[in-house]
C-alpha cells in the first residue's frame, strides 16, 4: 500500500520563499510533524478543498489544499491578514451555518496530517544511489570547486541535480 504524502507545485513554493514572508511548504510539513495543527476548516471560497490552519513560528497561516488518492496537495499558503475572506467563515460558525470539527474528530485529523507529514519527509528525503560517467576533466574541475567550498565533490554534484531538479538552476 503506497503512504499518503504531501505534493505541491515547486514553482509556486519558490514564489513564496521569495515573498516578504519567507514561508514554504516544507515549513507546512515540519510544522504538521510537530504538531503545530490548529484546526481543519472549508475553504470559504472553493467547496472542494479544505484549509489547515497553521501555528508556524507563533504565526498564525492557512493552508488550502485537496486530497486525490496517495497525496494531499497543497496549494499555497494564507497570512490571517490576507484573509479577510476567513471572516465569513467566523460568521457562518456564529450562525450556525459551519460546524467546527469536535474535539475527537480534530484530534483524528490531527494525527492524520502528522502521518502524511512524516511519510511526505521520509520520501523527500530517501536517497537513491546513482552512477555516472564524467570526463576526467570535468570530475577534477568538480573536485577543485568542492574543495574550495569544503565540501565532498559527490555531496557537491548531488546538490547541482537537486537543484537542476527543482529548476532553481537551468539545464
Amino acid at each position: 500500500m503506497n503512504k499518503i504524502t504531501y505534493q505541491w507545485d515547486e514553482e509556486k513554493n519558490n514564489i513564496l520563499k521569495k515573498s516578504d514572508r519567507k514561508i514554504s511548504f516544507e515549513d507546512v510539513v515540519f510544522a504538521l510533524k510537530n504538531e503545530r495543527l490548529l484546526d481543519v476548516i472549508p475553504s470559504p471560497t472553493h467547496g472542494n478543498q479544505d484549509c489547515l490552519v497553521l501555528n508556524i513560528n507563533d504565526y498564525v497561516y492557512i493552508v488550502p489544499f485537496v486530497t486525490d488518492g496517495n497525496e494531499v496537495f497543497l496549494k499555497t499558503i494564507y497570512s490571517m491578514e490576507e484573509l479577510e475572506l476567513f471572516k465569513t467563515l467566523e460568521d457562518d460558525i456564529d450562525n450556525g451555518k459551519c460546524t467546527p470539527l469536535s474535539q475527537k474528530e480534530l484530534e483524528g485529523k490531527k494525527a492524520f496530517f502528522k502521518q502524511v507529514a512524516i511519510n511526505t519527509i521520509e520520501k523527500k528525503t530517501r536517497k537513491k544511489s546513482l552512477n555516472i560517467r564524467l570526463f576526467e576533466e570535468d570530475r577534477e574541475r568538480i573536485k577543485v570547486i568542492a574543495l574550495e567550498q569544503g565540501i565532498p565533490y559527490q555531496t557537491l554534484i548531488s546538490s547541482v541535480i537537486h537543484k537542476l531538479a527543482l529548476k532553481q538552476i537551468k539545464g
